[in-house]
């Protein structure tokens, strides 16, 4: 399936919830020194089918606490990871999560994640990594010195690249009955080292893992990937060939050939390789890898679908049961004298009129309908030297606003963001470097709150409504003029 391993950060969950659960009452354990017994740290870890929980204390008294492992290890209760996952699996592992250990989807942030698909191929899959040679400017290494035939992995900057045998990999797993049926299946994965690969598809905490519309678009991202990825068949016939195609073969067969190509040199071997491989009737892994990508991906959510279409149908016969007892019965209307719209509407006109004339003071309330038209404050000219206070208040109040944000961008705080939307309340929690918002879900917060990070004894201030939106837009400009270049 699309997402196995996670690396989740969890908010918002009191960390004896974890330590009196059913389920992982007694597994935690703290790491201790063989020789001296002693403790080498206080961190409390857990395993349970296939997931590690953590819990971990700060020095400011506060308490991180974290989800490690595989989703469909998980799903699978810990034992493997070899058959299809589909999305309706994943769904109902997050709803898991939520009900047994008590983590909030929308308060789970994704810090970094597994994407793949298992696929099976119809010949020997070291016939693949073997011909794997390269991705853009990076070669393809063995993952495992001692077993080369296992897989071959690319790291880069913002994510790894794995192609690896699934049977071997699993052999440690499952038993060897259950080995066989996995034979020739490909893992292609990518393991994210930073999110913001995955910021086109707006996938941030573990709530939107149960968004179709944020999981379909990553097989663009891994299509993408794997075809910048260089296959050069070692199977193929080159007898087919001429002295300096041959030649040409050989060198692009290197795979420290493809790393010292410079952009151009690259991209023009890039073009020539597919004409080169058809000369000598060699195999299009790459081709075949983007069909299997495609096709296996497809079916995955296919199957999510016609479950949610069954859903509806069987919720369509209750409906029609619960109406087949349905009678109509004569209603009586009884006369009344309803007011004129155009009236009502008059009178609001007038009362509008009458507070538009009558203008007061932002700060201290005063009548300043006698000022210039704009004026929100009082005017030293028509109330003397102590109107500079009320001025001088709503600037004060901008700078301490400013310099909240401020702290709270250099102390890496998150936030609780509080929004009504279609009348339901819902509640988000973003680092202060994410605030981006649109204007229209800006004009639905409702309150924003600071996630406390130092035990002084002290809450967060609370700020609602207006004042809450000025905050977020001063991050946003904030963001804007100071980007971070990694979250």
């Amino acid at each position: 399936m699309a997402i196995d391993g996670v690396n989740l950060r969890v908010f918002g969950v009191d960390p004896s919830l974890w330590l009196n659960c059913e389920d992982l009452a007694g597994r935690f354990a703290v790491k201790v020194n063989p020789k001296t017994g002693k403790p080498i740290n206080e961190v409390k870890k857990a395993l349970y089918n296939g997931l590690r929980f953590e819990i971990k204390p700060y020095p400011d008294g506060t308490t991180g606490m974290t989800i490690r492992g595989s989703l469909h290890k998980y799903f699978n209760s810990g034992h493997h990871n070899c058959n299809q996952f589909t999305f309706s699996d994943l769904v109902e592992v997050v709803h898991d999560l939520e009900t047994r250990f008590g983590v909030c989807p929308a308060s789970t942030y994704i810090e970094n994640m597994e994407i793949g698909v298992n696929v099976n191929v119809p010949f020997e899959v070291k016939k693949i990594l073997t011909s794997l040679i390269s991705y853009s400017d990076k070669t393809f290494e063995v993952i495992n010195a001692r077993r080369p035939l296992l897989g071959r992995l690319c790291p880069s900057f913002d994510f790894d690249i794995k192609l690896y045998d699934k049977a071997l990999q699993a052999a440690a797993d499952v038993s060897v009955q259950k080995f066989q049926e996995f034979s020739d299946l490909v893992r292609f994965e990518i393991a994210t080292n930073r999110m913001r690969w995955l910021r086109s598809c707006n996938i941030r905490t573990l709530a939107d893992l149960t968004v179709r519309e944020k999981v379909f678009p990553l097989l663009d991202l891994m299509a993408t990937v794997l075809d910048k990825m260089i296959f050069v068949d070692i199977d193929a016939d080159v007898s087919l060939l001429s002295d300096s195609d041959h030649a040409l073969y050989g060198l692009l067969r290197d795979r420290d050939k493809w790393r010292r190509f410079d952009k151009r040199k690259r991209y023009k071997m890039r073009h020539r390789l597919p004409i080169l491989l058809e000369k000598c009737n060699a195999f299009n892994y790459a081709g075949m890898l983007q069909t299997l990508l495609t096709d296996t991906w497809t079916a995955l959510f296919e199957e999510a679908e016609r479950e949610g279409l069954l859903h509806q149908l069987s919720d369509c016969e209750k409906i029609i049961e619960a109406t087949e007892g349905w009678t109509i019965a004569q209603l009586e209307c009884n006369s009344a004298i309803v007011p004129s719209q155009a009236k009502e509407q008059r009178e609001i006109d007038k009362n509008l009129s009458e507070t538009e004339t009558s203008k007061i003071c932002r700060c201290c309330g005063k009548d300043i309908s006698e000022q210039k038209q704009g004026s929100r404050f009082c005017s030293e000219k028509y109330k003397g030297l102590v109107a500079k206070k009320c001025r001088n208040s709503e600037s004060n109040n901008r700078r301490d606003k400013k310099r909240v944000v401020m702290k709270a961008k250099e102390a890496n705080r998150f936030l609780i963001i509080n929004y009504m939307f279609n009348g339901v309340l819902y509640s988000d929690i973003l680092h202060s470097s994410e605030i981006n918002p649109c204007r229209e879900w800006l004009d639905m917060v409702i309150s924003v709150e600071s996630v406390p990070r130092i035990a002084d004894g002290k809450k967060s201030k609370l700020l609602v409504c207006s004042e809450a939106r000025e905050y977020l837009q001063k991050l946003v400009d904030f963001n804007e003029l100071t980007p971070l270049n990694s979250i």
